[in-house]
């Protein structure tokens, strides 16, 4: 039997199933946007030998990186052995180590982890390693089998998969350019709104990132969206420069 998860056991639970990975991750999420927290959380995943990622995202068909940004998007590159996918019909959230899952409303969003009411159910994983189909009744071979399936039948935006020694990755599948567009020329300062060029390391103007640097605080609130020049009433800073959607 599963067991219901609360706003704050979802997020203490998630944590932990990505934490205590050893061999593989499931993400499958309609928006990903990842917190420094989760990317510190994950980072040390990248170095494990012969350790599978696979990400799923969706919706936003009509420019699916505004559902994966690029930020994201490179970082789950940087794993050896990684599948990202895409899927424009997506709505499901399910997250997933070797032993257990949890199916969700939570997008893995650092928006939805701080704002929403979110809820969840966690699965635990009796019957063995990913991987492998399996068959049974029980509702954690029915949801993994089930998202497999939905995994198989997405469409590969960019997967590699390592050598038998461990020691490099070949890329199997490289669609980058049709999922990523290419980002404006010109973007917008974060702090004053004025044009500059569009690069989401550098989205203060000359004066602006003087001010910034005064104090270095990545999280600090900021007045507009670097890339669309809206007003973005404190939801935009140096770590995360562009609004979600914009």
């Amino acid at each position: 039997m599963g067991k219901f998860l609360n706003p704050k056991d979802l997020k203490t639970n998630l944590y932990r199933i990505f934490k205590e990975a050893e061999n593989e991750i499931i993400i499958i999420s309609p928006f990903i946007q990842l917190s420094d927290e989760l990317r510190t959380l994950l980072r040390p995943k990248q170095k494990i030998k012969d350790f599978q990622i696979s990400i799923l995202y969706g919706k936003n068909e009509r420019d699916p990186s505004k559902s994966l940004n690029p930020i994201d998007y490179r970082f789950f590159s940087e794993f050896k052995n990684h599948e990202i996918l895409y899927n424009p019909n997506l709505h499901a959230k399910y997250y997933a180590n070797e032993r257990e899952a949890i199916i969700t409303s939570l997008n893995l969003h650092q928006f939805s982890l701080q704002n929403n009411i979110e809820v969840g159910t966690l699965l635990k994983q009796s019957w063995g390693a990913l991987g492998d189909l399996i068959t049974g009744n029980t509702e954690d071979a029915d949801a993994f089998n089930y998202f497999k399936k939905v995994l198989d039948q997405s469409e590969a935006v960019h997967v590699t998969e390592i050598d038998s020694r461990g020691r490099s990755s070949s890329v199997i599948a490289d669609n980058t350019k049709h999922y990523f567009k290419e980002k404006p020329v010109m973007g917008y300062c974060i702090r004053t709104g004025e044009k500059i060029p569009f690069n989401p390391e550098k989205p203060f103007s000359a004066k602006a990132f003087a001010e910034w640097s005064k104090f270095k605080n990545p999280h600090y609130k900021e007045n507009y969206c670097h890339q669309s020049g809206v007003k973005s009433y404190g939801k935009t800073s140096f770590a995360w420069p562009v609004i979600e959607g914009k």
